[in-house]
Formats: structure tokens, sequence, C-alpha cells
């Protein structure tokens, strides 16, 4: 069971645990159809090449912005809200989830979705799922962890998307708990911002699907208050 958001003005008027879990059920019913979803835009992109690169749908926006969509035509009850704010931090992350029986206007769960493998252009490293080093630019888990999405107190549960497009879910398993292995041997000494075995993913041992893989993590922020992500692996 996924816990409600704390220090929330609302949270004794409205049962968020309740809202979470309706909205996983929501995503877990329906997001192994995604990819057909993703096959009929490639289709209507071909008709119109102006609205999308030579080489196709491969930029992370090209995925990201039909899955926001995908999900909008299925249900009124949920806003899936793309370049959704964090008003404490002022950064964007790639989806702000809005719960309309829960508020309008207010996102409940945030949502940063990464190519695997990241695409390793200029500016960009293979560990982006997890962090950036040496840089001013922050990685995806570690944008939750600093507060930046998701803020630094008032969210605790948000989402990841990993698009697949080589290999599978147990090499990047595999793979990103190494990058997160090496951040906390690094945390030892540079203090910067402390990892542990916490922030280590654990495969969901009941959801069984063959597009979709689903893992859980669990963070400190800086603020020393806790957020759990629910990771979402889809094979593209």
């Amino acid at each position: 069971m996924i816990k409600p958001i704390s220090n929330s003005n609302l949270e004794n008027t409205f049962p968020l645990e309740g809202i979470y879990n309706a909205l996983i059920l929501f995503i877990e019913s329906n997001i192994h159809n995604f990819p057909s979803f993703l096959n009929e835009a490639a289709l209507e992109y071909k008709k119109e090449p102006i609205l999308i690169a030579k080489e196709g749908i491969v930029q992370e926006d090209d995925i990201t912005i039909p899955f926001g969509r995908f999900f909008r035509n299925l249900n009124s009850d949920y806003d899936f809200e793309p370049q959704s704010k964090t008003p404490e931090t002022n950064a964007t992350a790639d989806i702000g989830i809005i719960a309309k029986k829960f508020s309008k206007h207010r996102v409940i769960c945030f949502v940063e979705a990464k190519r695997l493998p990241t695409p390793i252009t200029e500016g960009r490293q293979e560990t982006e799922y997890v962090y950036y080093a040496n840089s001013t630019k922050q990685g995806g888990i570690e944008r939750f962890k600093t507060g930046k999405h998701a803020g630094k107190e008032k969210l605790n549960f948000s989402i990841m998307l990993g698009y697949i497009q080589e290999e599978n879910a147990i090499y990047w398993h595999n793979k990103i708990n190494g990058w997160i292995d090496g951040q906390i041997k690094a945390s030892e000494t540079t203090k910067k911002l402390i990892w542990s075995k916490k922030d280590k993913l654990s495969q969901d041992a009941i959801y069984r699907n063959k597009i979709v893989s689903k893992f859980h993590s669990s963070h400190v922020k800086v603020s020393k208050e806790c957020i759990d992500l629910i990771h979402y692996w889809i094979k593209l």
C-alpha cells in the first residue's frame, strides 16, 4: 500500500492512500497496451513528416508525449499533464498526474521518463537514469532525492518510466543497481548526497507482464523526508 502525502493541508480531508492505489491499478491495467498506441502514432507521423525527425520516434519526448496522451484518452478521472512543474523548485518533470477526485489543480504524482540506454550525445551521460557525475545537471532518481522533483517535503510518491530500447529488464536492473552501488561508495567520502542500499531497485514479486516490468525503490531526500518510487520499464 502507498502512504499518503505527508505535510499536506488536505490529507485529513481526503484519503490519498486510496487515490494512489486507484492510480496504480489504472496504470497497470492499461500500460501494456501503450506500445501498440505508440506504433499507431508512428504511422500517423509518417503521413506528416514535418512533425517528427527523419529517424522516426526515437527522442524521449516522442515517446513520453504519446504516453500521456494514451492515458488521457482512457479515463477522465486523471490528467497526465506534460512538462509539469514542482512549484517549490520551478523544475519541470516529464508528466504531472492530477487525480481530479482529489484536486483539479494539484499534482499528486510526478513522472520522470528515461530511455534505456541513454543516447550519448553532447552533455549527456549513460548513468542519467540515476545521476549525473561532475555536472550541474541531475539524473532521474537524483532529482527526487534532492527534491527538485516532487519538492523537498511535500510529495512522498512518484513514478519513473524506463523505455527499454536495447537489452532487457534483467540487464538494466543489474546495471542501474550497479550505478547506485557506485554512488553509495562515493557518498561515503563526498557527503554531497547520501545514497544507501535502500536506494536500490527491487523487482515487484507479484506484478507479471511480458511487456512491462515493475520495480520499487525508496529514497531519503535531502530534507530527511522519504519518497517511494515505482519504476515501470516498457519494452519498445
